[in-house]
């Protein structure tokens, strides 16, 4: 499918129908002439596994940059390349100046969102790099504002939802908690974003159990996450919204949450396995390390009834 828009037209799409921006392949502009050199080409797609490709990659960006002065956008596109291959070999200091040098240069060029694009990869390397501060500097006085530019509500959330997980990381739980009630809730349910919103709640319950809080971390985990996980019929989050009900069950240490634990667990194992995730392993540890038994494969057929649409998400965890 695709669409062809003049630019504020880009902007209301982005903002009023973000499930269908959420699954763009990619964003074209075509209101400039094409600026890519002749002389070096687009990289190929690399796999995390071709590290001498991505090095031979490398040194054709860097020879390329070094000989040329021009500041257009197609400049811009090499230093972003080049500072996700750095990061994607664990070089961070090239790759975040270079990742700066191309957030400056698409920002010069107007393209608002391929500066956020690199100013993210930015703030990603800070918290790798064990440097939460710089990452927040980043987050708040770049992104932030960046999207504010143009108006996006939904991913100046998303920043948002960044800077609580910093902070949550930081041990700063109530003003973690506080961005994602008041800032970041607030948007998705204007934008009527489900999935997201009980994302969200998922971290709230999360910030709420780090401070001692579950009974309502489960209470919000079981009423108000869950269900739109069901809902959605997206078996992978189900997996993971049931095995995190489970753990928090047992960390509450009542002998009377251990049956539902366990059914949540042998639900979320059975339904991994049926699938073929990589999970299935993970969860059959958590049931070891309790004393509890693996169910044998089919000894809970049809966990999976009702249950048709597999929505894989990026950043799905157990």
């Amino acid at each position: 499918m695709l669409f062809w828009l003049i630019p504020p037209d880009v902007t209301r799409l982005a903002t009023e129908v973000p499930d269908l921006w959420a699954w763009r392949t990619s964003v074209l502009d075509f209101t400039r002439g094409t600026e890519q050199s002749e002389e070096i080409e687009r990289g190929p797609a690399l796999t995390g596994t071709d590290r001498q490709a991505r090095e031979a990659r490398l040194d054709e960006i860097e020879a390329y940059l070094a000989k040329t002065a021009a500041r257009d956008r197609s400049i811009a596109r090499l230093h972003r390349e080049a500072g996700d291959i750095l990061k994607a070999l664990g070089r961070w200091a090239p790759a975040r100046d270079h990742l700066v040098a191309a957030a400056d240069l698409f920002r010069e060029a107007g393209d608002v969102h391929s500066a956020a694009h690199a100013e993210r990869v930015c703030a990603e390397i800070d918290l790798d790099q064990g440097r939460p501060d710089a990452a927040l500097d980043r987050l708040r006085n770049h992104l932030l504002p960046l999207f504010g530019q143009i108006g996006d509500a939904r991913s100046i959330a998303l920043v948002q939802g960044q800077i609580a997980d910093v902070l949550e990381a930081r041990g700063e739980l109530d003003e973690a908690l506080r961005i994602r009630r008041e800032d970041v809730l607030p948007v998705f349910e204007g934008l009527g974003d489900v999935r997201s919103r009980a994302a969200t709640l998922g971290k709230v319950a999360d910030v709420l159990a780090a401070r001692g809080d579950l009974d309502e971390a489960l209470r919000i985990r079981r009423e108000e996450e869950l269900p739109v996980y069901e809902r959605l019929g997206d078996v992978r989050t189900l997996i993971v919204g049931r095995v995190n009900i489970a753990l928090m069950l047992l960390e509450r240490g009542r002998v009377e949450d251990r049956p539902e634990a366990q059914e949540h667990l042998v639900w979320a194992y059975q339904a991994a396995t049926e699938r073929g995730y990589a999970e299935a392993a993970q969860i059959a540890g958590i049931l070891g390390q309790l004393g509890l038994p693996v169910p044998e494969e089919g000894a809970v057929r049809g966990a999976l009834t009702g249950i048709d649409t597999d929505v894989p998400r990026e950043g799905d965890r157990v």
